[in-house]
């Protein structure tokens, strides 16, 4: 073979494995749902604040799930720091089983008659822990939203939801959780 083509051959060899070893792949997300306040801090602060293709990371619409509920996004269970909770362990236990699923429908409903259980989430203390949960709440909000808008008035453009999706969809099914309005 000609010195030539060998290294013209060689150049592809690198311009393809340069594409292949670094792709960028979008992490952004349609939605961030959160327990509580200290769920949200948790999610915003652990994960990455940083897209690899758009720059900076959109977050989508944030959305409070009850304890009971787990997250579509794997790393954000990952970061969750909530106590453990009965359906939820079971959902992510990755086990459907029927006799999971009957240990763990027992077992919340067993939680939700707890007295101790049933005395933090109800009366006036309740109600005061509400209000401070949403002024806590929209105080880690602002911070997140302060970032994004500097990132907007530098002059960087942010993916819109379309866009979030036609990229999830590439990557495959599993990282495509859409709301039904955008399909």
């Amino acid at each position: 073979m000609s010195r030539g083509l060998e290294n013209r051959i060689s150049r592809l060899e690198r311009l393809v494995h340069g594409r292949i070893a670094d792709p960028k792949v979008c992490n952004c997300k349609l939605e961030t749902r959160y327990h509580n306040p200290d769920c949200l801090e948790a999610i915003l602060k652990s994960g990455s604040q940083i897209c690899p293709l758009h720059g900076f990371r959109e977050l989508g619409a944030f959305m409070w799930a009850p304890q009971s509920c787990d997250f579509p996004e794997k790393e954000d269970n990952e970061f969750c720091p909530c106590p453990p909770h009965p359906w939820r362990s079971f959902v992510l236990s990755g086990k459907p089983t029927w006799e999971g699923h009957r240990t763990a429908k027992e077992a919340s409903l067993k939680l939700q008659t707890d007295p101790s259980y049933v005395l933090k989430f109800r009366g006036e203390d309740a109600d005061r822990q509400i209000r401070e949960d949403e002024v806590r709440k929209d105080a880690i909000l602002a911070v997140y939203c302060t970032a994004r808008q500097q990132w907007v008035q530098a002059g960087h453009q942010l993916p819109n939801q379309k866009e979030i999706l036609k990229l999830k969809l590439e990557r495959g099914p599993k990282h495509a959780e859409a709301p039904r309005s955008l399909v």
